[in-house]
């Protein structure tokens, strides 16, 4: 969600019935954000971020950053 920018209350409860079948509202979303839940979803961001940043040089399908010529 957060790579396509719909990541709202709204988005993450649609995304939470398209994956279970089961409607949950944005208040019981919010509701239940706290620390820890905060936390779990910032380390799944941090690695999307990474995956999605290193990908392209795993792959080689980007040029390296630097290069060896002098």
């Amino acid at each position: 969600m957060v790579l396509t920018g719909e990541n709202g209350y709204h988005s993450w409860a649609l995304h939470l019935k398209a994956l279970t079948g089961v409607m949950v509202s944005r208040v019981a979303l919010w509701k239940r954000m706290g620390k820890e839940l905060a936390a779990c979803l910032q380390a799944i961001l941090e690695q999307t971020f990474h995956t999605r940043l290193s990908a392209p040089y795993l792959t080689g399908k980007t040029k390296k950053p630097f290069s060896a010529t002098y």
